[in-house]
């Protein structure tokens, strides 16, 4: 981490901004005082936090010039309690169904998939899928959640009535996918799914990427791409402008949305060793890019012209995952902590929280702007940022 970074963390610790501690309380009350965006930042503290250490959830109010207000704290391990299958461990994901009327909460330390109604903030299922539910995403039809079940090589679905909160899961209905490990594809742990309509790119742990049909019966892949074409551990993508961008390792790679083919394998290893969040900003146009290792930056993708046009540095490190807001002037990046549950060494952060970014030039540049933590900032810290979403109001 860079030496001015550091001296403006050191700043904020002091008081320069308000800063969040966690304590052993379930919530805290939301300040009425302060005129919100219409947007909340939704953030998972997946560490050894709460009373069954397992995990919590923060939600900010997001304030004008680019502040978050933190409104509440739920401790989900006890959230989850006599829900359903009960609580799980580390909560990982998080993201909202298309309506906005739910948030998804998979955990990877054990295989509770949470459904949340965003409007209280209860829990109202816990479904128990299997074992290292690493991703849960909604289809485009809000029918289904689709789990990436990294320990068992699988992916669930989730069947879904959101407005009578009733929800439903076969394990028969699952695709496993070790089933199809050969000299290839020798890792089939699913991790960070991207729907695209009913077609799921699935990046593999060990290399290659699957693509799959979610909507057919039973769920089959459709395409199929090997450990020399897509390298080990991708995790993050998007849809963008009839494209599909994935990140795995350090390379970005570029699929026809229509035809699935792979046309661009793009090297970013200048700019770190592993891509970890990536989000589109400014309508698509650019993507933004989160680089742990060596130097832990944000670099911004022009899709137009497929270059790398800038870098955000003194960000902190081990920038986990990325959410804009909704007008597009401001992202939202976890920060993980240095005892993280899930991290590879790239992954071990320093001050675990959420930074603020000033979007600039329509998306083709950006900037610090504020820094928000998130329990201890010592060494022995349990907190451990990664999930994060913004739920428009």
């Amino acid at each position: 981490m860079k030496a001015n970074f550091k001296l403006f963390l050191s700043l904020l610790v002091l008081g320069l901004f308000t800063l969040l501690s966690v304590g052993n309380a379930i919530s805290r009350p939301l300040n009425s005082s302060q005129a919100t965006t219409g947007n909340e930042v939704w953030v998972l503290d997946q560490g050894n936090v709460g009373e069954e250490n397992a995990g919590e959830l923060h939600i900010y109010s997001a304030i004008p010039d680019g502040k978050l207000q933190h409104d509440e704290m739920i401790d989900l391990g006890v959230a989850a309690q006599g829900i359903g299958d009960g609580a799980g461990s580390i909560p990982h994901m998080i993201t909202f169904n298309r309506s906005g009327s739910d948030a998804i909460i998979p955990n990877m330390g054990s295989g509770h998939v949470y459904i949340m109604h965003t409007s209280d903030h209860q829990i109202v299922a816990s479904i128990d899928v299997g074992d290292a539910a690493h991703h849960a995403l909604p289809t485009w039809d809000d029918q289904v959640i689709l789990v990436a079940k990294e320990n068992e090589k699988k992916l669930g679905l989730i069947r879904t009535d959101y407005v009578f909160d009733m929800y439903s899961y076969d394990s028969k209905e699952d695709l496993d996918l070790a089933a199809y490990e050969n000299i290839y594809n020798p890792d089939n742990a699913p991790s960070c799914p991207l729907l695209v309509g009913r077609k799921a790119y699935v990046a593999l742990r060990g290399g290659g990427l699957y693509i799959v049909d979610t909507a057919s019966k039973p769920m089959h892949i459709i395409k199929a791409f090997s450990k020399s074409e897509i390298a080990p551990a991708g995790c993050g993508g998007v849809y963008a402008n009839g494209q599909v961008y994935i990140t795995a390792g350090a390379t970005l790679y570029v699929f026809d949305a229509k035809t699935d083919q792979l046309v661009l394998c793009k090297d970013i290893s200048h700019w770190g060793t592993t891509a970890h969040g990536v989000i589109k900003v400014g309508l698509g146009k650019y993507l933004w890019i989160a680089m742990e290792g060596s130097e832990d930056r944000i670099i911004v993708f022009d899709t137009v012209n497929q270059v790398i046009v800038s870098e955000i540095d003194d960000i902190g490190a081990a920038s986990g995952m990325l959410s804009a807001s909704s007008d597009g002037q401001w992202v939202y990046a976890t920060l993980q902590g240095p005892n993280s549950m899930t991290a590879t060494h790239n992954g071990q952060g320093e001050t675990p929280g959420v930074d603020v970014i000033q979007v600039l030039d329509d998306g083709a540049d950006g900037q610090f702007w504020g820094f928000y933590n998130i329990g201890a900032l010592s060494t022995d810290s349990p907190n451990d940022p990664h999930g994060i979403a913004v739920l428009k109001k």
